[in-house]
């Protein structure tokens, strides 16, 4: 995403609960110089609400090996 440098992303969920609604969903966002977290606040969200709803493919991709994690 323009004007993202870095984000973590802190996800923690429930037993019992699907993975794709978490109890919490946070990011840490590291903006490139110039811009503002109030201007992208709404599109982080957008794509965080998106990769939930994908989150089935991603743990699928993460486990086959698609994903690095080094």
């Amino acid at each position: 995403m323009p004007g993202i440098q870095e984000v973590y992303i802190w996800l923690l969920s429930q037993i019992g609960q699907p993975i794709d609604q978490p109890a919490i969903a946070a990011a840490r966002v590291v903006l490139e110089s110039g811009n503002s977290l109030k201007s992208l606040e709404k599109s982080i969200e957008a794509v965080m609400n998106t990769e939930l709803q994908n989150i089935d493919k991603f743990t699928m991709d993460l486990a086959s090996g698609k994903i690095p994690i080094c």
